[in-house]
């Protein structure tokens, strides 16, 4: 069931503009925290090499959507 929804997932995201590359789910247990920090360690070079999100320069000319927790 998960694959299906990261594929439409990653398919919206394509469709939105977004590279789908910025989504990412791996299942590591919590006994694997070796494993955990090379996952993200490599989802967060990923998202560098990708670039600024399209998100945070606005789309459309629209403002880029509030961030949770922002302002405070």
């Amino acid at each position: 069931m998960t694959q299906k929804r990261m594929a439409f997932l990653k398919e919206l995201m394509n469709f939105i503009g977004i590279h789908p590359d910025r989504l990412n789910v791996t299942w590591v247990s919590s006994s694997e925290a070796p494993q955990f920090a090379e996952a993200v360690t490599s989802f967060v070079n990923r998202l560098r090499a990708l670039g600024p999100s399209p998100l945070k320069r606005g789309m459309a000319g629209m403002p880029a959507p509030a961030m949770v927790g922002e302002g405070r």
